[in-house]
């Protein structure tokens, strides 16, 4: 496997970079605060719950259905385009990369019950700001699933410099360059 970057390191050490070939779902080997609802016929996304698409006539029914069954206390909608790889994204459609939505529309919901908002928050009363802090957490989730979904997923090994790994960690999600590279900021050589 090759290093999508190697970088060069104080004393001749190096820090190779690999895109993880067998990166774990973080929608199944991760505790989430939310809860993926999300329906459609040719990819299985998000959590497996025991709703089915043919419960619901429409979105509409099925946010009902959220709020009122599973007691959710924020939920935000999750859309998806297919066209050269599928791309997630909760809150807004995907209408400013697909003006014609022929590529693109709504697959579900996310969302997290009062309950649990409560609990994560140490809180007896829901709040605007508690609120927007659990929204803000939930449309982190998806876009950590995008992430997943794209292949932004990560490892390294860290070599001296007689070539010998002397380290490694993968299953880093999200750009490299913010979730690995400070960690090896003081060993950087400048310019």
């Amino acid at each position: 496997m090759e290093p999508i970057e190697s970088i060069p390191l104080k004393h001749g050490n190096k820090l190779k970079i690999y895109q993880d070939p067998d990166p774990s779902d973080p929608r199944k080997d991760v505790d989430n605060f939310g809860t993926m609802v999300c329906f459609h016929r040719r990819y299985y996304l998000g959590d497996k719950t025991d709703l089915k698409s043919d419960q619901f006539s429409s979105w509409s029914d099925l946010k009902n259905h959220l709020v009122q069954k599973k007691n959710a206390g924020v939920i935000i909608p999750i859309f998806m385009i297919d066209h050269s790889g599928i791309s997630i994204r909760a809150g807004r459609d995907f209408s400013d990369r697909d003006p014609g939505c022929w590529d693109s529309g709504q697959i579900g919901f996310i969302y997290v019950s009062k309950e649990d908002i409560r609990k994560e928050y140490s809180v007896k009363r829901l709040n605007k700001s508690v609120i927007e802090k659990a929204r803000n957490f939930l449309m982190i989730e998806v876009q950590v699933y995008n992430d997943y979904l794209n292949g932004n997923v990560y490892g390294y090994e860290y070599e001296n410099a007689a070539g010998e790994v002397i380290d490694s960690c993968w299953g880093f999600i999200g750009d490299f360059r913010e979730n690995i590279l400070p960690e090896f900021k003081d060993e950087m050589i400048e310019g």
